[in-house]
């Protein structure tokens, strides 16, 4: 498993907002789909989608899932150890 230690790794993005460290608090050691961080933080779901996204993008998430009769479950898990 590829975790990453943002305090010690230089090339992580130090700083993150509000909405990014609730969700990234979220899914750190357990993987949730973005329906279940919505509605446990919060946030809406729009906004979770778009974080989550972006935080794929940074590879500091992970992103795991199947499509069952055409409907998408992916689950997301940090890759960061502790937020």
């Amino acid at each position: 498993m590829d975790e990453i230690d943002v305090k010690n790794d230089l090339k992580s993005p130090m700083i993150f907002d509000n909405v990014t460290k609730r969700i990234l608090a979220e899914i750190t050691g357990t993987p949730k789909s973005a329906i279940e961080i919505s509605k446990s933080t919060n946030i809406p779901l729009t906004t979770a989608y778009r974080r989550l996204h972006s935080l794929v993008e940074q590879k500091l998430v992970r992103i795991s899932g199947i499509i069952i009769e055409g409907k998408k479950n992916f689950l997301y898990e940090s890759k960061i150890k502790t937020v």
